[in-house]
This record gives C-alpha cells, structure tokens and sequence, in this order.
C-alpha cells in the first residue's frame, strides 16, 4: 500500500476481516483478461452481483451490477467494468435478504475511535447513531436494541460489535505501512438460515 488513501475491498478486505463472526458470501475475484474470460463459467450458481473492487463508493460511479442472471450476462458486464474500471473485478453470491444494517468504525484525527451502527445498505446515513468506543456488552446491547425488534438477531450483532472493537484496538500494533482509519461493513443482512452475512466491505487507509 502507498500512502495515497485508498480503499481495500474483495478479497483481500476479507482476510483482513475473517475473525469477524460474519458469514463471507462466495466471491469469485477477476484480476486480468485471463481470469474475466474463464470466471462466467465457473459460476455454479445464478444470480450474481458483479463489482469493481478498490473503489471507495462504488454506487456513485455505477461500479457495483445486481442480479447478473447468467453466464453471458456476466462476461458482458466483466467486458463493461474492465473498460471502465480496471481490475480487480469480482462475481460474488446475490444473498436475497430484506433488511440492511451497518456496523462502522473510524480512527478521527483528535484520536477518538467512534462507532457506527443502525440501518444500513442505500439509507445508511438515515437512522445510525454513534458511539465513542471502547463500549461495554451492556452498553452495545442497548445500542442495538434501539434499532433491532427481533430479539434473535440483537445477539450476533452485539457479539460483532465486539469484535470489531477488539479489531481496531489491535492495529495499530499489527499494522505497518499506512494507518486504517476507518473500516464500512455496509450492508449487513441475516440470510434464510439467520446467519449475519456481510454483503459488502471496505477498509480505508492512509493519511
């Protein structure tokens, strides 16, 4: 990584985020011609959603195509964001789901640590709140009971408050090269079985 702020996203992002207790839809990454021409036959299941992957708000700049229907849908939008986009691509699991939350956190420049929750996916930004961190498992219980009725669902959310909270206080210790300064779980969803997935991710870093 330069010290440019960018954004890390796909599968790298993922394995930055994997002791996260999230389910990680399928993903299928695309990094040259070669890969966009073998990756639509590889695809065992239909739909898909296609991404160009590093980019920070990949819905303003029209980088993200759901419900890619088949195989030859998928080359042909492949073909369109490689044009358009450069690599890396990625064909990922469509995961139909309902609701939308968002869990965030950002690294201010006074040195606070502030988390993000509520909901999430097109209307983040509408109902969230914020917390300074570090929280404690009662206060990220009543956090979360504000904005979820299903009692079944408030547990893994808690429990990936947590998480990410113990995450972000373990990096400046493992991290070399750019600071992370904020990292966007958004949007989050249950699945038909009701495991927490992560539809999207990003990491932010640099100075």
């Amino acid at each position: 990584m330069s010290g440019r702020p960018g954004a890390i996203t796909g599968e790298a992002g993922r394995e930055f985020l994997a002791g996260l207790p999230l389910r990680w839809p399928w993903l299928l990454e695309v990094t040259g011609d070669a890969d966009r021409a073998a990756a639509p036959a590889q695809i065992a299941a239909f739909p898909v959603v296609a991404k160009a992957e590093g980019i920070a708000h990949r819905q303003q700049v029209s980088a993200v195509w759901r419900n890619v229907a088949d195989s030859r849908m998928a080359a042909l939008v492949l073909e369109l964001f490689a044009g358009s986009f450069g690599y890396p691509l990625s064909l990922a699991e469509q995961v139909a789901h309902d609701r939308e939350f968002v869990v965030g956190w950002q690294h201010r420049s006074s040195g606070e640590d502030i988390l993000m929750f509520g909901e999430g996916g097109s209307n983040v930004g509408g109902a969230v709140e914020f917390r300074l961190l570090p929280l404690t498992r009662r206060e990220a219980g009543a956090l979360v009971r504000e904005h979820v009725a299903d009692a079944a669902e408030r547990g893994p959310l808690v429990a990936l408050i947590l998480a990410l909270q113990d995450l972000v206080a373990a990096i400046p210790a493992a991290l070399e090269g750019p600071p992370i300064r904020e990292i966007d779980l958004n949007p989050l969803t249950f699945d038909a079985q009701g495991e927490l997935t992560a539809l999207d991710w990003k990491i932010f870093w640099g100075d």
